[in-house]
């Protein structure tokens, strides 16, 4: 790797600091505490990846996938009233995901199960764009902290499916890879500018 790949790596790896400082400086509902949850199991995965597991980390890897993935359905299923087909989601998302890291793509990255993830999220988060548009709540979309974070988790999700639909011909080819750091850069600093439009009293 060259200096570039080395200063996509750690940015992106540290961005989330951004949003995690702005969420330090106030006080958040329920909502936005999850979505900080997400942010903050997201830098610890990266950190330990980086710096703490030796050898294949595969595993850690798979579990991290599917802990990301529960966490941002407890987030859609506030963001939609509660509505049960989040939790029918999640379950039967969650046998998939745990019966293809077991039995499929065990000693592997999970490219099916990681893709999948993607996919949904990325559906999860066009309907939410819908409803805003459906419910026209907000006149200014760009006022709403939902507008913000769910930009961010499109555009980092979007990325990320790209990165890992072809993660088996590109794994060796690490500059490829900085697609996924450019996501999840831009991802953290679209989550922080929704949590900095919070309104406080």
């Amino acid at each position: 790797m060259n200096g570039w790949d080395y200063i996509f790596i750690y940015s992106s790896t540290f961005s989330p600091v951004i949003p995690i400082v702005i969420f330090l400086s106030r006080r958040y509902n329920g909502l936005f505490r999850i979505i900080i949850s997400f942010v903050i199991a997201s830098f610890s995965s990266d950190l330990i990846s980086i710096f703490l597991v030796r050898g294949t980390n595969y595993p850690f890897l798979h579990g991290y996938g599917w802990v990301e993935a529960l966490i941002l359905f407890l987030f859609f299923y506030y963001v939609f009233d509660k509505s049960r087909w989040v939790i029918y989601t999640a379950l039967v998302y969650s046998i998939y995901y745990l019966i293809n890291s077991t039995f499929i793509e065990a000693n592997t990255f999970n490219t099916l199960g990681r893709s999948t993830e993607c996919l949904i999220i990325i559906f999860l988060s066009l309907r939410l764009f819908y409803q805003f548009f459906i419910k026209e709540e907000d006149i200014f979309l760009e006022q709403s902290p939902l507008f913000w974070i769910n930009v961010g988790l499109l555009t980092y999700f979007s990325g990320a499916f790209f990165t890992f639909v072809l993660s088996k011909y590109i794994l060796t080819d690490e500059p490829l890879w900085i697609l996924h750091n450019i996501s999840n850069i831009l991802k953290n600093i679209l989550i922080a500018i929704g949590l900095w439009k919070v309104k406080h009293s």
